[in-house]
């Protein structure tokens, strides 16, 4: 969707998985700027990067419009794993039960 955007030259997922391998894209990349919320986790870590890489960094505020609630991605991991435990009990399984982990394939008996 952000690549669509007319002003968007390049939009592209993170290649790592942790929380600030998003150095070795922008080096790839070469971004003239970073945008991260106010709310964001590590932020001195993050404006040490963007110095030493000469990317301008911007900080808005998180400030969502009258009458809607604020989020935050610790509430989002919450709802979406009550969402898990109602559809799991939909089906007439106990979520997280003993049964879900027998049935998960072990990697060092079943071969992969």
């Amino acid at each position: 969707m952000v690549q669509n955007i007319g002003c968007v030259h390049h939009a592209s997922l993170s290649t790592g998985t942790g929380r600030f391998d998003f150095k070795s894209d922008m080096l790839i990349i070469k971004p003239d700027i970073y945008i991260v919320n106010d709310d964001g986790s590590g932020m001195e870590t993050r404006v040490e990067i963007c110095k030493e890489l000469g990317i301008e960094m911007i900080v808005p505020k998180r400030k969502p419009k009258a009458g809607l609630e604020e989020r935050s991605s610790t509430s989002m991991k919450a709802r979406l794993t009550e969402h898990v435990h109602q559809e799991l009990t939909l089906q007439g399984n106990t979520p997280f039960s003993t049964r879900h982990i027998e049935q998960t394939p072990n990697p060092q008996t079943e071969g992969f």
